[in-house]
């Protein structure tokens, strides 16, 4: 694959979903709060694994995609094994940000969080 593929790629996966890396979204904005919920997860060419958690709890890896403006996961319970399908809609952006690039596109109801902690990685190394 060419430079030239690669950003194409790279755009195309950015428009129907997130782009290839890892992230951590949060029902709050602050990262281990106690009580809130987390998604640590990374993309590779709009394939997703990745674990949701509470702090100082247990946790569930899951598989996903995007698909209709939605990020569609296959959550697995941690004691059982059976798997549960669960959506949340993309906040889609409608505006260019400031330095003329699209905004980035974010999961309704939970916020970003740019810190990835040594335990959100060790969650999502188990998972992967």
């Amino acid at each position: 694959m060419d430079k030239n593929q690669e950003e194409l790629l790279g755009q195309t996966v950015t428009k129907n979903g997130l782009a290839n890396g890892t992230y951590l979204y949060g029902t709050s904005r602050k990262p281990d709060e106690i009580g809130q919920h987390y998604m640590v997860f990374t993309v590779h060419q709009g394939e997703i694994q990745g674990a949701v958690y509470m702090p100082r709890s247990d946790f569930s890896c899951f598989t996903g995609t995007f698909e209709d403006n939605q990020m569609k996961m296959s959550i697995i319970d941690p004691y059982d094994g059976t798997r549960y399908n669960y959506a949340i809609n993309l906040q889609i952006p409608t505006t260019a940000s400031t330095n003329g690039q699209w905004a980035e596109m974010g999961l309704q109801g939970y916020h970003r969080i740019n810190t990835i902690s040594q335990n959100d990685q060790k969650i999502l190394d188990t998972c992967s």
